[in-house]
């Protein structure tokens, strides 16, 4: 998603960009994916999970 952004923009990028203001941590993402695995969620059946900081939805 950031290849083309130059290293030196990238944070400046996330900032503008994402609603938290940030990038994702990987256990951000590990802690989602997780979730989805335990039986509390075995009712869960084809839902799409954005993990995104905001991004979607301050691009809509």
């Amino acid at each position: 998603m950031t290849a083309a952004i130059p290293a030196v923009d990238k944070d400046a990028y996330a900032h503008r960009r994402t609603a938290l203001r940030r990038y994702g941590r990987a256990e951000e993402l590990a802690h989602m994916t997780l979730s989805v695995c335990l039986p509390a969620a075995s009712y869960l059946t084809g839902a799409v999970i954005p993990v995104d900081g905001g991004l979607m939805a301050r691009n809509a």
